[in-house]
């Protein structure tokens, strides 16, 4: 029986509860070789995906990851917690290629997007239609 990469992520997860570090790792090198075994070795990116969304439901968590062209400023770090909730795991990315603004990701998906580069982007594409 082929096992999604989901089945494996949760499997994972209550597998790792509560483990120490050691544990962790034996069983890290088990799950491994039972992929092998399977063949579903190409199948590991997508349960490490899946892992990491798993982990952060059942956490309760909220991946943010900001993108900006300088440094976030710590009252801007504080006042996005604020705004989105206390239990988040935040990212922090310089992309000079933004010109100016930030970008906003929530679990894998754009909501804010204040970059100079898109409103560029957006004034350009209006000026092909015409």
């Amino acid at each position: 029986m082929k096992y999604s990469p989901r089945q494996y992520a949760e499997s994972l997860y209550l597998a790792l509860d509560k483990k120490s570090d050691r544990q962790r790792r034996d069983l890290w090198k088990r799950v491994l070789l039972l992929l092998r075994r399977n063949g579903d070795m190409a199948k590991l990116p997508a349960i490490l995906r899946s892992f990491e969304k798993v982990y952060l439901e059942k956490e309760g968590l909220q991946k943010v990851e900001i993108e900006t062209v300088s440094p976030l400023s710590a009252d801007l770090e504080k006042e996005i917690k604020n705004i989105l909730g206390k239990k988040l795991l935040i990212s922090k990315k310089l992309n000079p290629g933004l010109l100016a603004g930030l970008t906003i990701m929530i679990n894998d998906e754009i909501l804010i997007d204040a970059s100079a580069k898109r409103q560029l982007d957006n004034i350009f594409a209006a000026k092909k239609l015409f």
